[in-house]
Order: structure tokens, then C-alpha cells, then sequence
């Protein structure tokens, strides 16, 4: 009867340290949970930031594209009808664009 209990004893200390070991695993496999939900809040605010400056940008190429078409429509009625158009290519300098040197930057 004793060393039905004493094995039964030894089985249940057994299971209790695989218990334990997988509560270890457990906390570890939290623990990495947590890290990668802080890491994917980092990236998404990373994310928001770009997105806002996007969209900033955006927005200020419209209202400067709105303030071209009004300078346009405001110099029509002066605008010298000879005048032969410039071309890309007479204009081309080596310099960046303001549009390459804000996405190099």
C-alpha cells in the first residue's frame, strides 16, 4: 500500500514540474507577446507620423498648385501671346527637384 502511494506521490511531483516548466514557457512566450505588441505600436506610430507628413505635404502642393492656377488666371489678360513656350529640356539643371529632395529626405 506504502509504495502504491509513494509511486502515485512520485507521478503527481512528476506532473507538477511539467506544470511548472510549461508555466515557465508560458511566461516566456508572454513575455515575447508583449515585446512584439510594444514593437508593432512603435512601427504603427512611426507609421502615423509618416502618413501626417504625407498628408501635410499633400496638402500644401494643392494649396500651392490653387495659388499657381489663381496667379495663372491673374496673368492671362498681360500674357504675351508670341512668346515661345520653354521647354523641360532648357530648364533641366542637375540640381534635385523640391519634390526629390523632400521624399531623400
Amino acid at each position: 500500500m506504502e509504495k502504491a502511494m509513494n509511486m502515485i506521490k512520485e507521478e503527481m511531483d512528476k506532473k507538477d514540474r511539467e506544470i511548472e516548466c510549461w508555466k515557465q514557457q508560458l511566461q516566456e512566450k508572454d513575455v515575447q507577446i508583449n515585446n512584439m505588441k510594444r514593437e508593432l505600436e512603435k512601427k504603427t506610430g512611426m507609421i502615423e507620423k509618416k502618413k501626417a507628413k504625407i498628408m501635410n505635404f499633400t496638402q500644401y502642393v494643392l494649396d500651392f498648385n490653387e495659388e499657381l492656377q489663381n496667379e495663372k488666371k491673374d496673368d492671362e489678360p498681360f500674357a504675351n501671346k508670341d512668346e515661345k513656350a520653354v521647354t523641360d529640356q532648357e530648364t533641366k539643371t542637375d540640381e534635385p527637384t523640391f519634390l526629390e529632395g523632400f521624399f531623400r529626405n
